[in-house]
């Protein structure tokens, strides 16, 4: 919900109700009119502007990413994910994981790593949604972080269930790569030195396999078939022209044995 005043010569009030969960204007429920002075929870407010984003995650990255074995690595090298509660593991281990006994925790886990490349088809630069002062500093990153839940990552099984959730808690927006009817160009967003952070028109924001906690953690996932699913901006938490292009998947069967993933077909997906 909102935390601060609407302006009413900002704002116009709708004749809708809606719980803050839809993604469309058409699934809120309407309602009695209204005037400002009305103003009141779970009433749907609009805020006009020129242009919007577009994020499109780039299913061709993930696909390319996953053909690799599966990575092993114990949890002492891996002190910075740790920090960040990237694995799948106990909460009380988090806390204070020199009190939790080494039988319910396996040290040597099994890492499914994957890019992801993210590109902002819009008609306005993607931005966080806080202030720069609400930023979270990462001492391991040396950089800072401006979004929680910028992407949200989930193995499901052939039956829809989640199976894994990948917990990479926050996000450094920037411009890795750009096209605009031409060469690449350099963006106008970065993570060094506190720079602004977000994603312009036409350019894309990349996460590498190698970094830390671009993965998912698959420690003790039995071997068979999956999806990987990758959710953009899930909350809905900065306004897009769509949100229909927000989650890509792509099918794999999971070998233990060899500790190899076989990739299937990729694509969008509704979520």
């Amino acid at each position: 919900g909102r935390t601060r005043p609407i302006a009413a010569d900002k704002y116009v009030k709708l004749d809708y109700e809606c719980t803050g969960e839809e993604a469309r204007l058409e699934k809120c429920v309407r309602g009695k009119s209204a005037t400002a002075r009305d103003c009141k929870a779970g009433a749907a407010w609009v805020s006009c502007s020129e242009g919007l984003p577009d994020l499109v995650p780039d299913y061709g990255a993930l696909e390319g990413s996953l053909r690799q074995h599966v990575n092993r690595v114990s949890l002492q090298s891996m002190q910075c994910a740790v920090e960040e509660r990237c694995f799948s593991l106990p909460h009380d281990y988090y806390a204070n994981n020199s009190n939790v006994p080494s039988s319910r925790v396996v040290s040597l886990r099994r890492l499914l790593r994957f890019k992801t490349r993210i590109l902002n088809l819009g008609r306005a630069h993607f931005k966080p949604h806080v202030d720069r002062s609400e930023w979270h500093w990462h001492t391991c990153h040396q950089h800072y972080h401006s979004f929680e839940e910028f992407t949200l990552y989930d193995v499901v099984n052939s039956s829809g269930h989640v199976q894994v959730k990948g917990h990479k808690a926050s996000f450094c927006l920037e411009d890795s790569d750009c096209l605009e009817n031409g060469p690449p160009r350099r963006g106008s967003f970065y993570c060094n030195g506190g720079g602004p952070q977000g994603i312009s028109v036409n350019c894309a924001d990349s996460y590498r396999r190698h970094l830390d906690c671009q993965w998912v953690d698959i420690t003790g996932l039995r071997p068979g078939k999956y999806r990987l699913v990758v959710h953009v901006n899930p909350r809905g938490k900065v306004a897009e022209i769509n949100y229909d292009n927000n989650s890509v998947y792509c099918e794999f069967d999971y070998e233990d044995r060899s500790h190899e993933v076989y990739v299937g077909s990729c694509g969008f997906v509704q979520y």
